[in-house]
């Protein structure tokens, strides 16, 4: 959208001649768009009148109006009076705008949406009505759209500062972390035992993928069973009026979308905790592997493309969610349940939104989130070197204090050389736990190349390696005296606090992850007076829902809990107690 179609109320003179006297009362505005786009406006009930070669404003019947190069985008405002906008071929729908407000409209009947702008000078909302009773206020510095369907079932997608209220009372404001607001008729519908009650219609339909990818796949679309074998594409157009192209990208293991019309949530087996939302105009593509617990989302969708719909969302845990932007792929690694997780990003920076802070968090490319440098705590002092190495059946430990051997399911207390005291618990679990009990000493991960801890006398540390996945999980106890400083590769350092948490992810052949040199690691940090923070998650783990309810779904709002986010504070990255120059 050009300057040309936002047209400034600044020449006092020519609206001294063309506008009334000020009035409470509203006018009646409706734009008639034809099938070229180029739109036409009725005031008042009287002949329509084509704006097309209105581009540096006219002023009809007192109503200002602009429109941009194309004839489309239509600009329009009153000094005086209030302006209740209506338009052809979207019943239902209308849009009140203040004196001396403009509002900037584009009416698509082909693809059925309506573009909405409201310029940042604004002082006044425009509030927007939808025909099913739901209502929505556009404060300035705010763009939106409404996209109907055959059903008469829509959604509302936003950006800027937008509050909306659905035809169930339930409010929400609008904005890149938050899924559009849905509407659409009541329909009476009798279950199986006769049973009749009242849903309403919603626009949004699940497509869930069953398989490896790159393999064949087996893909729901609503009710509709579809197969992908090969390198073979498939258009499915659904009773409602939405359409999904689903392509197996000849040139790698890619699924890609493309979505002509529609609301999708994207479903991948095997992934209880991830899930994305796309929307009408939107082209995207995947790669994933179950094993791993890795998904790769690249947003393919053109730049020109309306704003509210150009970024779609990745959503984990139903309530964590991460707004790609355009040209960038947001990189999702399962650590531990939902809550633990690595986010990385290619192409650009994505932001991971966490609704229990309020916060977006920063995911740089690469997620390199570590610093480099000394963390505190890491002493200088000699200390007693130790190798750890371990199977199923026992760990084995060697270094300046002997050689020991620990087997599983066993707790034993060690002495060793140079007045080394140690315990060492080996858990049904296949956990292990190691405590300091007197010396200092220098622990050395075998399994994990390249990586090694310092424990001080009287510290304790529990650690678990899943072969299987390559993750180590490390937690330092919460009654440490002193953090327990981590040394990676290239000399990276940082400290876990007592009762903190690390996990490390080593390099693995065949990774979905673009940025594994020198080891990825997530780092969980608690204590020292600064509370839970993370690497490469937005959120704290084993958060209950807000004000003890049960999960509603993301989509749904919470009571108790206002998710009011424009704009949210930014912070580069999560508060974490690493040092160091």
């Amino acid at each position: 959208m050009t300057a040309a179609h936002v047209v400034l109320l600044c020449i006092a003179s020519l609206a001294s001649r063309c506008f009334g006297a000020g009035t409470d009362s509203s006018l009646n505005v409706r734009l008639i768009a034809g099938s070229d786009g180029a739109v036409q406006a009725q005031i008042e009930g009287k002949a329509a009148i084509p704006l097309r070669d209105f581009q540096k404003g006219a002023v009809i019947n007192g109503v200002l109006f602009s429109t941009d190069e194309s004839g489309q985008w239509v600009t329009l405002s009153h000094p005086n009076q209030k302006i209740r906008l209506e338009t052809d071929g979207f019943g239902g729908f209308s849009a009140l705008l203040e004196a001396s407000n403009q509002f900037a409209v584009r009416l698509d009947k082909k693809l059925s949406v309506i573009d909405m702008f409201t310029p940042s000078n604004n002082t006044a909302a425009v509030k927007l009505e939808f025909h099913d009773g739901g209502r929505a206020e556009m404060e300035g510095g705010s763009r939106a759209r409404y996209d109907v369907f055959l059903d008469q079932s829509y959604y509302v997608s936003g950006r800027g500062k937008i509050h909306t209220v659905d035809a169930d009372g339930l409010r929400r404001d609008l904005s890149e972390f938050f899924p559009p607001m849905t509407g659409g008729p009541l329909r009476r519908v009798v279950d199986e035992k006769g049973a009749a009650r009242w849903e309403r219609l919603s626009p949004v339909r699940d497509v869930i993928i069953g398989g490896p990818a790159g393999g064949n796949l087996e893909i729901y679309v609503s009710t509709n069973k579809i197969w992908l074998p090969g390198k073979e594409q498939k258009r499915v157009e659904l009773p409602h009026g939405a359409v999904i192209d689903l392509i197996k990208n000849p040139f790698n293991r890619n699924l890609d979308w493309k979505i002509p019309k529609g609301y999708f949530r994207i479903w991948l087996a095997g992934f209880d905790c991830w899930n994305a939302i796309s929307f009408t105009e939107q082209h995207c593509s995947m790669v994933w592997d179950v094993t791993q617990g890795a998904v790769d989302l690249s947003n393919y969708t053109p730049t020109n493309i309306y704003q509210p719909n150009l970024d779609p969302l990745v959503i984990i845990a139903r309530r964590i969610t991460t707004c790609i932007h355009p040209q960038v792929t947001f990189q999702y690694l399962s650590i531990y349940g939902c809550n633990t997780f690595i986010g990385s990003a290619q192409g650009g920076d994505v932001e991971v939104y966490n609704p229990d802070t309020g916060r977006a968090t920063t995911v740089s490319q690469g997620n390199r989130t570590f610093q480099r440098g000394m963390a505190d705590g890491a002493a200088t002092a000699p200390r007693n070197q130790l190798r750890v190495n371990w199977d199923d059946t026992s760990v084995n430990l060697s270094g300046t204090p002997g050689r020991f051997r620990v087997p599983a399911n066993s707790r034993e207390l060690i002495t060793g050389e140079n007045a080394t005291q140690m315990e060492v618990d080996f858990g049904a679990n296949r956990d292990i736990t190691l405590r300091a009990i007197q010396s200092e000493l220098g622990v050395r991960l075998e399994p994990l190349q390249d990586w090694s801890f310092n424990l001080d006398e009287g510290n304790r540390i529990s650690f678990s390696f899943d072969v299987n996945r390559g993750v180590f999980i490390g937690t330092a106890s919460a009654d440490n005296s002193s953090p327990v400083p981590f040394t990676g590769p290239d000399g990276m350092l940082f400290s876990v606090e007592p009762g903190g948490i690390i996990t490390i992810i080593p390099p693995q052949p065949g990774s979905l992850l673009w940025h594994t040199e020198g080891g990825v690691v997530f780092y969980e940090a608690e204590g020292g007076g600064g509370g839970r923070a993370a690497y490469g998650t937005a959120t704290p783990a084993h958060i209950p829902p807000p004000s003890g309810q049960p999960p509603l779904g993301f989509w749904r709002w919470q009571p108790g809990f206002d998710p009011a986010l424009v704009p949210p504070p930014r912070v580069p990255s999560p508060p974490v107690t690493v040092k160091g120059p």
